[in-house]
């Protein structure tokens, strides 16, 4: 459930590890790469290596985070990787030409 914080004024920001993006938003990114990365040893067995390679990839400043991260969510909910049992949900098969729809998106929803 969103917080009053989401709705503030912050970052969309894309995050990448082997093969993977992580879309999500934060009023600090690279605090928030730091917190993926740290919190690998409480992820699943499987996905540890790719927390703790993740990478940060870019930023989108935005006026009001979870509107945002929402569309984007549900625009790219085909390439959503689900993993079952787990609450890790904002992992995405992507594509070159979706992290520029993602900019378009925010942009579009920003102005």
């Amino acid at each position: 459930m969103p917080q009053a914080r989401d709705f503030d004024a912050g970052y969309v920001y894309i995050m990448h590890c082997e093969g993977i993006y992580k879309i999500g938003i934060s009023k600090n990114p690279l605090q928030r790469l730091y917190e993926v990365q740290k919190d690998a040893d409480s992820q699943l067995k499987r996905y540890q290596k790719i927390a703790q390679n993740t990478i940060l990839v870019d930023t989108i400043a935005v006026t009001s985070m979870f509107p945002c991260e929402q569309i984007v969510h549900h625009i790219l909910d085909k390439k959503r990787i689900y993993v079952p049992y787990s609450f890790i949900t904002e992992w995405f098969r992507l594509v070159n030409n979706d992290i520029d729809l993602i900019h378009k998106l925010v942009l579009e929803f920003t102005t």
